[in-house]
């Protein structure tokens, strides 16, 4: 018995089984299924190509887009989670849907090529999630970084903070503040600066994003002190809750991501804004 027919045999069956659990209003049962239909469907379409493998990514996409409307039904009826005091603690942004956390930067639906880019950021996060849980290999190198080619530093922001909503709605970031960063900000002029520079940041950006502005910039030999405070950032690509994104113009960033190829990877997803927003 193949590997495919088990993950087809294991698709269908908790697919039908999440539909049979909907129609009771059974949510949290619903959720496990649909969530094991979709890491299903995931690793079909790893040894899929072509049309079946775009039907495999199709699938995947669409159930959890299905999970995050379960996620807002079992939310509501849980009302909002109590400290130990009794009191909202106020910390943990409330949990949202996608829609609400475009807010007011993006219409949803208006740049398709974004919502398929969020959704399959999104699937890659709950793969992982799972196969952790199941005891699986983990993400194989390929964290949740991310690597932004965009013109404008006002752009970068704007999507890393729809980024930083949708991880924050789905308990992968604690906080989602979204920390900028330039190369003035990380780069000292003596030893042990940068470190100490990079290492500030990286603690104010965690529970959420570091941003880093003309990321290639570090990849100069401007003042000697830029590989120390690329060695700081690499050391902590596996701390927890946080995501680096690491921005720039395309052809700035092409080089930067070539010339450092253990960074890149460790970069799950990549951002072409030309190709997305225009």
């Amino acid at each position: 018995m193949n590997n495919r027919y088990l993950l087809e045999n294991s698709y269908n069956a908790n697919y039908e089984a999440a539909k049979k659990f909907v129609e009771n209003f059974d949510w949290v049962a619903a959720k496990e299924a649909f969530t094991k239909a979709a890491l299903a469907a995931g690793e079909l379409m790893k040894i899929s190509s072509g049309v079946e493998a775009a039907e495999y990514r199709a699938k995947a996409t669409s159930i959890v887009q299905m999970i995050d409307q379960i996620d807002m039904k079992i939310n509501a009826a849980k009302g909002p989670e109590k400290n130990a005091n009794g009191g909202n603690d106020g910390v943990l942004h409330p949990r949202i849907s996608i829609k609400e956390a475009y807010g007011q930067l993006f219409k949803q639906g208006e740049f398709p090529k974004f919502d398929q880019l969020v959704y399959e950021y999104l699937i890659d996060f709950e793969f992982q999630s799972m196969k952790t849980k199941n005891g699986l290999s983990g993400h194989g190198g390929r964290l949740y970084h991310m690597a932004f080619f965009v013109e404008s530093e006002e752009e970068a922001k704007k999507i890393a903070t729809v980024f930083s909503r949708i991880l924050v709605a789905y308990e992968k970031l604690t906080k989602g503040q979204v920390v900028e960063a330039t190369y003035e900000d990380l780069v000292g002029n003596a030893v042990g600066q940068s470190y100490q520079k990079t290492t500030e940041y990286i603690k104010k950006a965690t529970g959420g994003i570091l941003l880093i502005h003309n990321a290639n910039t570090l990849c100069k030999p401007l003042s000697g002190w830029e590989n120390e405070a690329l060695d700081t950032l690499y050391c902590h690509l596996n701390d927890e809750d946080i995501v680096m994104v690491f921005s720039g113009e395309e052809k700035q960033m092409d080089n930067f991501l070539n010339r450092r190829t253990l960074l890149r990877c460790k970069i799950a997803h990549s951002l072409h804004y030309n190709n997305i927003f225009r």
